[in-house]
């Protein structure tokens, strides 16, 4: 389950929130971990407006992980997405996501570890071909638990009409 609020400000203007779960299956010997989810989503409007727009969304994905180095955790995503946004019609994405983090307090990225995390990732329009946005990440985690983690970071987020800043505060849980 991952928990995310996004604000188009430091005042808490809410920009987004999901709420995301998936089901995941890696076969044995083999490098990738497949998955389905949902997530709903909730975007707001910048300033005082307090309209939202809701969205539910399906996905497949396919997950790789690697250690690259003692420890420099790699994770590599590729995700289709369909949009169903209230009140207007579908549409599908495809993700593309790459993240490396770093333990700075331990060697293993395990419980009580402190961690620095950056990702990267670009989102494709798939019925209108072309650049929806992009995202990149650096932020420090906790690994609170060996299931749960917690961070804080700054996110660049780039879109074909803005491009902002935005702190982002996170919630992961992995059963």
């Amino acid at each position: 389950m991952i928990i995310q609020r996004r604000n188009w400000d430091t005042h808490g203007d809410l920009q987004q929130r999901l709420i995301l779960g998936l089901v995941s299956y890696k076969p044995t010997d083999h490098p990738v971990r497949y998955g389905l989810g949902y997530y709903h989503l909730r975007n707001g409007t910048p300033g005082p407006s307090s309209m939202t727009q809701d969205s539910h969304i399906v996905f497949q994905q396919g997950l790789y992980t690697r250690l690259l180095g003692e420890r420099n955790y790699f994770t590599g995503r590729l995700r289709l997405e369909e949009h169903m946004p209230d009140g207007r019609d579908s549409f599908r994405r495809l993700r593309t996501y790459v993240s490396i983090n770093r333990p700075l307090n331990r060697t293993t990225l395990e419980a009580g570890a402190v961690y620095l995390s950056l990702y990267d990732e670009h989102f494709l329009e798939l019925d209108n071909v072309g650049f929806a946005l992009n995202r990149v990440y650096a932020g420090l985690g906790w690994k609170m638990t060996d299931h749960t983690s917690w961070q804080v970071g700054i996110m660049r987020q780039s879109t074909r009409t803005y491009a902002k800043n935005q702190w982002m505060f996170n919630l992961f849980h992995h059963y």
